[in-house]
């Protein structure tokens, strides 16, 4: 601790009420056999500021004339020097601090899914996840695969996967085994597997659904089975509006604008592959796509870290609460009312009213805000 001893000498001998306050505090701590937690994290909170930042020292004419040219030099060497090790220090600590808070709700979820799956079993229940990982063991881990695989295979001439796009991996584990049987089967067997899917339709994320299984699912059956594969681009529902905007977002204009203007980065985050350009039968009928502004999170100044796990069930958390749900019900309430009583073209003009209306979410979570 030379550095630290040698900076509160410095510090001390610069005597403003601040400085004499982390000079004892720092003195006190350094006087201790051994640093506790607590004492570390003291001196921690002597140099940063609120936001996790260097407290920064300039030199000045009466900290030169307290410590000298050259004391002033190694003091404010050593400030940036020793705030650096700490705040160092800090995030180790704090990474520390995360894994351990970490294990800690992995072996409380343990213990839960553990009792939880006990229960279910003591009253003979399955649950929806149950039926997908013990038919995903039986198709795939238990000892009598090839039996039952072949037993399925032998009463299966005809499979229709609708949907596909909300398939999981685990379903789609389910499903591999009985296309493999069907690719290995006798050829003169009239036999058929139609899969139908759309990855801009996938809503079943909170069910692990990965949109990117119907281009695996499309892969497998070309290189196995030697499918067709059959696109749609023509719908018979939307306006010309509500098109143009899903091709905008899923498309590939992105990438042939900035290309064709000579920039290095190009590309679209929701870009879907072999995406072509949609169009419509309706191109006339009446629509439009607005964008409403981002209702952005306030950022509190200072975040205070826990140092210790909290008991749920005796000390309730504090949190601020979010207003963005609020303030995004209010905007889009605000944007109805004006729109009711315009004049749309829907097989006729009329006026728009409330039952032309429906707001869909991706989840009800935060329904009773807007």
């Amino acid at each position: 601790m030379p550095k630290l001893q040698r900076y509160v000498e410095l510090l001390s001998r610069h005597p403003t009420a601040t400085n004499l306050d982390r000079a004892t505090q720092l003195e006190s701590a350094l006087n201790q056999q051994a640093l506790t937690a607590d004492d570390q994290v003291k001196i921690e909170g002597l140099f940063p500021t609120a936001s996790a930042q260097i407290r920064k020292v300039s030199r000045s004419q009466r900290l030169e004339a307290n410590l000298g040219k050259g004391d002033c030099k190694e003091f404010l060497a050593l400030h940036t020097t020793i705030g650096k090790h700490l705040k160092q220090f800090r995030e180790h600590r704090l990474r520390r601090q995360t894994f351990a808070i970490s294990m800690a709700w992995y072996r409380c979820g343990q213990c839960l899914l553990h009792h939880f799956q006990r229960l279910k079993s003591q009253q003979g229940f399955l649950d929806f996840n149950d039926l997908e990982w013990q038919t995903y063991r039986l198709l795939n881990r238990s000892q009598h695969v090839e039996w039952i695989q072949y037993k399925l295979d032998q009463r299966i001439d005809h499979l229709l996967v609708d949907e596909l796009q909300d398939t999981n991996p685990t379903q789609w584990r389910l499903l591999l085994p009985l296309l493999k049987e069907m690719a290995a089967g006798n050829t003169q067997r009239r036999r058929s597997v139609f899969i139908v899917g759309d990855e801009k339709q996938s809503i079943y994320g909170f069910r692990r659904a990965d949109p990117g299984l119907f281009n695996t699912a499309q892969e497998w059956l070309t290189n196995h089975v030697g499918a067709t594969v059959l696109t749609q681009d023509k719908s018979r529902r939307p306006s010309s509006a509500i098109v143009q905007f899903v091709n905008l977002v899923f498309g590939n204009e992105h990438k042939r604008a900035e290309t064709s203007s000579g920039s290095d980065h190009y590309g679209n985050e929701f870009e879907l592959r072999n995406f072509r350009d949609h169009s419509t039968y309706h191109e006339q009928r009446w629509g439009r796509v607005e964008l409403l502004p981002l209702i952005r999170w306030a950022q509190p100044s200072c975040v205070e870290v826990p140092t210790q796990l909290r008991t749920p069930l005796r000390q309730p958390r504090t949190v601020k609460e979010d207003e963005r749900y609020r303030e995004e019900g209010r905007l889009v309430a605000n944007k109805i009312s004006a729109l009711i009583g315009q004049t749309i073209d829907d097989d006729g003009v009329r006026p728009l009213d409330y039952d032309d209306i429906m707001i869909l979410l991706r989840d009800r979570t935060h329904a009773a805000a807007l």
